[in-house]
């Protein structure tokens, strides 16, 4: 928990999220290369590592995966297992991740993993009670806002409303032929996405509850900005590129 706090203690934190709109992020890196900032992942963290920080020498400081799926046994052991265990075998970066989860490797016969790099290894219970939230970026957010971030910035944070299609689920996702694979072990075979009710719950009752939580614990909220002008997540500042960067220079 210490090592938490000394990397992204009073820190602004790039978290990049799974959204399509990753892509104009991918547009634009090379324009936050020089950046001292804290680069924080999520779930599906491969693409936005591949196409986008791998091109501007950068590494994930956080990973974060707390998500609970279907198809247990044959995802952990052909999805998440190895992508965490290379992450954690290549860099200094942490994992902050669920009971639930640390279960699931069990259950499919990996709980080295746990010993061999606990000490990179953070469990959100820690500090949040998983009953109170409704998904994982509200618990991303409690996080961050414990240690003390400086400033959020939410790259990939789109939302969804409207008809529920596959086809269109799978397009919200940024890179989606790479993820593809990814969604339908985790469900068995079907396309499933939770962004229609993760939108309304954030729009609709993130703000108090966030706000609860930071009074109980006695923290002053955090700047939470989405850096997408088009998103469905409306609860948080909808800003572009330029004012990122106008944000960014009147520190």
């Amino acid at each position: 928990m210490n090592r938490l706090k000394e990397i992204i203690e009073g820190k602004d934190c790039f978290v990049l999220l799974g959204g399509a709109s990753l892509e104009l992020l991918r547009q634009n890196a090379q324009e936050f290369k020089e950046l001292d900032v804290c680069w924080c992942g999520m779930n599906l963290f491969v693409p936005a590592k591949a196409h986008i920080l791998d091109s501007i020498g950068k590494k994930f400081s956080l990973i974060f995966d707390i998500s609970g799926i279907k198809n247990i046994i044959p995802y952990e052991e052909k999805c998440r297992i190895p992508r965490v265990a290379r992450y954690l075998k290549e860099g200094e970066g942490l994992f902050i991740t669920s009971n639930e989860v640390k279960r699931n490797f069990s259950l499919a016969k990996h709980p080295e993993i746990f010993d061999k790099y606990k000490d990179k290894i953070v469990f959100i219970e820690e500090i949040i009670d998983l009953d109170l939230i409704h998904n994982s970026l509200m618990a991303y957010l409690y996080l961050l806002t414990y240690y003390k971030v400086r400033r959020v910035f939410l790259f990939g944070c789109d939302g969804y409303q409207g008809k529920y299609i596959e086809k269109n689920c799978l397009l919200s996702y940024f890179c989606s032929i790479n993820v593809k694979e990814d969604l339908e072990i985790a469900y068995d075979g079907s396309i499933y996405s939770g962004l229609p009710s993760d939108t309304n719950a954030l729009n609709n009752g993130f703000k108090q509850i966030y706000l609860d939580y930071c009074t109980n614990k006695e923290l002053i909220p955090r700047n939470i900005y989405n850096v997408n002008p088009s998103s469905f997540i409306t609860i948080f500042p909808r800003i572009n590129f330029e004012t990122v960067k106008e944000i960014l220079k009147g520190e």
